[in-house]
């Protein structure tokens, strides 16, 4: 979610960006990812087993250009999935 607000307002401070479109995403991946993150967080926690045979997500999609901006807004890049989670977790004093 910070990378997407840091990208909505890149999109309005740098006059270069205007008429752009900005993906906003990191890498693929899914729900057994998440679910693996997730019971390493919180390991006290009673997850669901991850999803048999779901495979991965193979899109592709150039984010070189959202990247770039978010280290001209004084970022290292996208903010990984774990630290998301990590994050989203605390915000619910989870």
């Amino acid at each position: 979610m910070q990378d997407a607000a840091r990208l909505h307002v890149a999109a309005v401070k740098f006059s270069d960006v205007a008429d752009q479109r900005i993906f906003a995403q990191a890498k693929p991946y899914n729900w057994n990812e998440v679910l693996g993150i997730l019971r390493e967080l919180r390991p006290e926690q009673n997850f669901p087993a991850g999803i048999p045979d779901l495979g991965n997500d193979l899109t592709k999609v150039d984010n070189a250009g959202a990247e770039a901006l978010l280290i001209r807004m004084g970022r290292p890049g996208f903010i990984g999935l774990r630290e998301t989670l990590e994050q989203s977790l605390t915000s619910f004093l989870y």
